[in-house]
């Protein structure tokens, strides 16, 4: 039931601004941001076919305050402001307060670098400047360390001694500003160094340190550009184990990719300066399940450059998916640099070979978080296990679940699969797949449940096997019901089988009306999230390479001087048939082991061009 009452919406202004929704009791449970607030609070009451995170909300409104901005980037802020102070129950992302750590170099007559979690406001900054934030505070400490004995800038606040240089002016950590053994100039010129190198600008910095370098040999400071040398040295084999991806030097780029599952997602950065790969950043976000990935991704984006300093924004942002909130992103950054910033989705060439990287990094980022996640829940498993066992009304500890997911196309290639976990741990030695015989051409969830269960038990009862401890099946009541028709046809009583439906992740129970729910962020919820997670991948890998073959088969047959291998690259690449003819040459070259000539032939081919034509 919708507490809100809708004349409420006639003082809401046409406006740019914040939304502050509350419940009954004056509590704020969302804001938001929009182009025009009254047609953006509207849309929640209209529209029916809602999200479930908005599906979830709209019955808590019971008021919604405004305040109104001269722009979309000030909404931006505001919004920002306001979920940090009131941190709502629906603005998953950005109430999160943790605070990542930077480098900060001082704003004294001799500045120093060190670590800060706590960042200056812009108003109290003054020549304060800092680089960050760093996700990996073990890579921040190594870069610390590295700057330290690099460029000696001083390290106390105040001097140790008062006649005397310290141990670390002797060790050649510091130049002893407190005892006047460096001038201004010369001790400025070092922390512009800095800047640079913190900057990615390795080769701008090289060319300084070369020319003081010259010059102190000049003057006959041989003991100076022997400092200078070494530096140089330093820095040349930082550079060296950096990977190049341009041969443009003059290349400043971000590129974003994340990956998820449906507790998780691992967002990583790729900072390309100078045409070279210098650093990688990856974050991890719980999500939850009623949270969108797309819009937390967006969310995450826009509270990065708000908190980025100016110095580290590139010329570039290379993205996986563009909002079409985009443009709030581009009027944010050109207000912090007074110059357009591009944000580019790429679908071929260089930058979409740099945005795969990404994408492979993120996902090898969220295999690490689950690794993590699942060796945790196998440390604890009697306790987890006894957990599950009490919730689902077991008879016996769940030492071996097995679990069967449904995967078809329209109708066509229609599969099963079956994965196997033993005490939290998958065991893929007793995977199976099964080919659907009784849906063919049609779609049929139920009958596909029955048939695999039928099959697989029947197996089980002739090898008079036991049955495992439990059954899952992925989705809801009628998944569940059809299990059941199956195991009543081969005679099972009671058999322990229960279905996971993804929408809320409700566990339902034969006999159970209500479903039961395991506690969000448990890790019996995650190992069932899991194991449901790997069905599906299971049952969508097999599915596709029947599709691959089926398709390999029939139109590609024909392409003289294309052998399976050739067919099954191009398949991959352009993902379907129809693809493939819409490919142009230079589309056709863009995959690998097709040279030009041999991309000229097939497009010929394709599109029975001779020679002649």
């Amino acid at each position: 039931m919708i507490n809100f009452d809708k004349k409420q919406l006639s003082f809401i202004p046409d406006k740019i601004g914040v939304y502050l929704m509350k419940d009954s009791d004056e509590t704020i449970i969302y804001i938001g941001k929009a182009k025009s607030l009254k047609n953006r609070v509207k849309s929640y009451f209209q529209n029916e076919n809602h999200l479930p995170k908005i599906q979830i909300m709209i019955p808590q409104i019971a008021k919604i305050d405004f305040i109104t901005t001269d722009n979309e980037v000030e909404a931006l802020i505001l919004e920002d402001t306001l979920v940090k102070k009131h941190k709502p129950r629906y603005n998953t992302l950005l109430k999160d307060d943790k605070k990542f750590p930077w480098i900060e170099i001082t704003d004294e007559y001799y500045p120093r670098i060190l670590i800060t979690r706590k960042p200056l406001s812009k108003g109290r900054r003054g020549n304060h400047k800092y680089f960050g934030p760093f996700a990996n505070a073990g890579a921040l400490y190594s870069t610390l360390d590295f700057l330290k004995q690099v460029f000696p800038l001083k390290q106390c606040k105040k001097p140790v001694y008062k006649t005397k240089p310290c141990i670390n002016y002797h060790i050649k950590r510091c130049l002893g500003p407190c005892q006047k053994l460096v001038s201004s100039d010369e001790y400025k010129q070092v922390v512009k160094q800095i800047e640079l190198f913190l900057n990615g600008k390795h080769l701008k910095l090289l060319d300084k340190l070369n020319i003081l370098m010259k010059n102190s040999s000049d003057n006959l400071e041989f003991e100076k550009a022997a400092k200078y040398r070494d530096t140089i040295k330093a820095i040349e084999k930082v550079s060296e184990t950096q990977k190049i991806v341009s041969d443009d030097n003059s290349i400043d780029q971000d590129i974003f990719a994340f990956s998820n599952d449906d507790i998780n997602m691992a967002i990583v950065i790729l900072r390309i300066r100078e045409g070279k790969l210098i650093y990688k950043e990856a974050y991890d976000i719980i999500i939850d399940k009623i949270d969108i990935p797309e819009e937390l991704f967006w969310k995450f984006l826009e509270k990065y450059y708000q908190a980025i300093d100016v110095s580290q924004i590139p010329k570039e942002i290379i993205l996986p998916w563009i909002s079409h909130d985009y443009l709030i992103i581009e009027s944010l950054l050109l207000n912090k640099i007074r110059q357009k910033v591009k944000l580019t989705l790429p679908k071929s060439g260089k930058k979409y070979e740099l945005l795969q990287m990404a994408e492979q990094n993120s996902q090898i980022t969220l295999n690490t978080i689950k690794l993590k996640a699942l060796k945790s829940i196998q440390n604890k498993w009697n306790e987890v296990g006894i957990l599950i066992q009490n919730k689902l009304k077991l008879e016996k500890f769940p030492s071996r679940i097995e679990c069967f997911d449904i995967s078809h196309l329209s109708g066509s290639d229609t599969v099963a699969s079956m994965i196997v976990f033993e005490k939290g741990n998958p065991k893929k030695s007793d995977y199976r797949k099964y080919k659907i015989k009784s849906t063919e051409g049609t779609i049929d969830d139920f009958a596909a449940i029955k048939e695999v269960i039928l099959r697989r038990y029947k197996y089980v009862k002739t090898k008079k096997k036991a049955l495992p401890d439990l059954i899952i099946i992925d989705g809801g009541k009628g998944q569940l019901s059809a299990a059941l028709k199956a195991f009543d046809t081969l005679n099972y009583i009671d058999p322990p089988v229960v279905s996971l439906a993804k929408k809320f992740e409700e566990v339902f129970i034969a006999g159970e009306k209500k479903p039961v729910l395991f506690e969000k962020d448990s890790p019996e919820l995650y190992l069932f999230q899991q194991i449901r997670d790997e069905a599906h991948r299971f049952a969508i890998s097999f599915q596709r390479q029947l599709r691959s073959k089926r398709m390999i088969k029939s139109d590609l047959d024909n392409l003289i001087s294309v052998g399976k291998k050739r067919k099954t690259l191009l398949l991959n690449h352009f993902g379907s048939i129809e693809n493939i003819y819409k490919a142009t040459i230079d589309d056709l070259r863009q995959v690998n082991g097709i040279n030009n000539k041999l991309a000229e032939f097939i497009y010929n081919q394709l599109h029975n061009i001779s020679k002649s034509d």
